[in-house]
């Protein structure tokens, strides 16, 4: 697939040719990372179905199924292509519920280890910038030069992360 995108595309974007052995490592690596989400979806899927037939039910819980994705990462169109070959359906009330929780909950607050951290909007960030006692944040050092600095620092110019 790979050698096939990049026959069609170098002329196009003649860069990726220069960068073609790191563009395939990033699409392998991908791929396996995707595959890893497959595997374990399929095996939470299991886990869901093997609840709802021991309640003798042929409904998945919604919630179990909104979870697998926002969770795991694992596709919804999967799911349901899955609970129909195993004469399943899913709860579409409680998975739109969960859904609308989820987004809703990471509207409001986030969290760093044990803090809890706030998310201001628009609005809140004006008010804030309109009161004295609020003091400004300095960004000189993001944006400016930092004088009387005597080592210069490189920063590379591509930092790739790979989500596990």
């Amino acid at each position: 697939m790979a050698s096939d995108f990049f026959s069609k595309q170098c002329d196009v974007f003649p860069e990726i040719k220069k960068k073609e052995s790191d563009v395939k490592e990033i699409l392998n690596e991908e791929e396996e990372s995707f595959s890893r989400t497959l595997d374990r979806g399929e095996r939470m899927f299991e886990v869901f179905s093997k609840k709802a037939t021991e309640q003798n039910s042929r409904v998945l819980n919604g919630t179990d199924v909104w979870r697998l994705y926002d969770t795991f990462g694992f596709p919804v169109d999967l799911t349901r292509i899955m609970a129909q070959e195993n004469g399943l359906e899913i709860n579409e009330e409680e998975f739109e519920r969960a859904k609308a929780e989820s987004k809703e909950a990471s509207k409001t607050r986030k969290s760093s280890g044990n803090v809890e951290l706030l998310k201001l909007d628009v609005h809140d960030l004006g008010e804030l910038e309109q009161r004295a006692e609020v003091p400004k944040t300095d960004d000189v050092y993001k944006f400016g030069e930092i004088h009387g600095a005597d080592t210069m620092v490189a920063i590379p110019s591509a930092i790739r992360l790979t989500v596990v």
